[in-house]
């Protein structure tokens, strides 16, 4: 009987939304890129003080969307045992 596909960043998906925002955010950068830039990493600081409280009242959040990789065609499909 053939078995469901798994997609390990649908799975990082669902798992980030159950996470703080500044882990959230550090996850789809991690996911979406290879290396992260200075200002990903001012960004996902940013969204920690937010979190922690210990940001100005006035500070802004950033809105993100986690990006997910698309698989080229020639990628080997994971599916589970």
């Amino acid at each position: 009987m053939p078995q469901a596909g798994f997609n390990v960043f649908e799975e990082l998906l669902a798992w980030g939304k159950s996470l703080p925002t500044w882990q959230g955010l550090l996850l789809s950068k991690l996911v979406a890129t290879v290396e992260l830039t200075d200002e990903a990493i001012d960004q996902v600081f940013a969204e920690y003080l937010v979190d922690e409280e210990l940001a100005p009242a006035d500070a802004e959040r950033t809105t993100w969307p986690m990006a997910l990789p698309e698989l080229q065609g020639d990628e080997p499909a994971v599916v589970r045992a």
